[in-house]
């Protein structure tokens, strides 16, 4: 069994609250935490026949049926609950629901229960968790305060695996485990969402979006190739994020007296699965695919931002570039600073590399804080222009 972060925040937040509602992508986890952290708690799965026609149909015996409160996992399916579930909360009834997030379950939350829920978002496996050592605080990671290297085997293996339990733990079955992930997730929760009639083109388009982790978002482009509309490539972005396959990354509008772009840049919440969908299946290919570069960029991105979602916190993080072409693959927004972050997957340091963020300092001013890159190589240490962070500390 694998100790999670977020049980601490789980923890935290049901000592203070009424009702718990714990999301996130469909196999990260969510049940396997929740009955560990709450075994004195009914279980029910929504998903079964007999539990979510007694739901709908009388929604108000079947929370009677838990004067104690319950964990209720799947709880989209039967949104007949909600309006009932606030009047339980009211009477002193503490809840925990859980389900994939979708567009219908947050919209039912937010409608019925608010101001009486803590929304929360799981994500995968975090290396710290896999060597079951404590979560790096990211600001920390990123100012150069672990710099002895921790993790085990290589970056590409680590990308290859994703975050994903069931992957990591049983890497024979991983090829299979994928394909079983998204056929499930495409033929069943899509279908629930949105009429698609047929869902081989959504099906193109998820991979068309993995080929494009990284880079940023272009509608216009991605539905020219996947034969959608824009404001198709849109609505399906915006179902994906949903589900807790992809998240953007917004960019920061501050200009410096310089035109800026305004555009987000995509990226693939679990790097095994945009790998699968990109056909890499080794490391050794990984290590020499054209995708290489922007599947490494993709995880650091990633953990980081599970460094901020484990500590309940919304990851202050977005991109930057002018109309010079000057771009910041990552900012981190700390108070009234701006943190600009480069990142590379050679495992050379070289100080060509950095000469984006030389620059972007000189924009911030005397006061600028000294740079950061993360880069694929071994040995984390100080220069004098920036901070050289191994990909090895997270």
């Amino acid at each position: 069994m694998i100790e999670r972060h977020f049980s601490v925040l789980i923890r935290s937040r049901w000592d203070e609250i009424r009702c718990l509602y714990l999301g996130g992508a469909r196999q990260v986890g969510k049940t396997t935490l929740l009955k560990t952290l709450f075994p004195q708690l009914p279980y029910v799965n929504l998903e079964t026949p007999e539990a979510r026609k007694f739901a709908i149909q009388d929604p108000k015996g079947f929370l009677k049926g838990f004067p104690n409160g319950a964990i209720l996992d799947e709880v989209q399916r039967a949104p007949e609950l909600f309006s009932w579930l606030q009047e339980s909360i009211d009477s002193g009834v503490k809840w925990i629901l859980s389900g994939s997030q979708n567009y219908l379950l947050l919209e039912s939350i937010t409608q019925s229960l608010a101001g009486r829920v803590s929304i929360l978002e799981l994500p995968g496996l975090t290396p710290s968790e896999l060597r079951a050592t404590s979560a790096p605080n990211p600001m920390d990671l990123l100012g150069g305060q672990y710099l002895s290297n921790s993790a085990e085997g290589s970056r590409w293996e680590s990308i290859l695996a994703g975050g994903y339990p069931e992957p990591i733990l049983k890497p024979r079955l991983r090829h299979a485990w994928h394909e079983d992930y998204l056929r499930t997730y495409v033929e069943r929760d899509v279908r629930q969402l949105v009429n698609i009639r047929d869902l081989s083109v959504f099906q193109r388009f998820v991979a068309l979006c993995a080929g494009r982790t990284g880079q940023v978002l272009n509608a216009s482009s991605l539905g020219n190739d996947a034969g959608i509309s824009e404001k198709t490539v849109r609505s399906w972005t915006s179902l994906l994020e949903a589900a807790g396959i992809l998240f953007l990354l917004p960019a920061h509008h501050r200009n410096f007296n310089k035109q800026v772009m305004k555009s987000p840049k995509l990226y693939f919440c679990d790097t095994g699965l945009a790998c699968h969908l990109l056909g890499i299946r080794e490391a050794k290919t990984l290590s020499v695919s054209p995708f290489g570069g922007s599947l490494f960029e993709t995880w650091v991105i990633g953990e980081l931002r599970k460094l901020w979602m484990v500590r309940g916190e919304r990851a202050p993080i977005y991109w930057w570039r002018d109309n010079n072409g000057l771009e910041i693959d990552l900012l981190v927004e700390d108070q009234t600073t701006l943190w600009p972050v480069e990142i590379k997957s050679g495992e050379t340091i070289d100080p060509a590399l950095w000469k984006n963020l030389v620059k972007f300092q000189k924009l911030l001013g005397p006061k600028a804080p000294l740079g950061t890159m993360i880069y694929g190589g071994e040995v984390s240490r100080r220069q004098s222009e920036v901070q050289v962070v191994s990909w090895s500390v997270f």
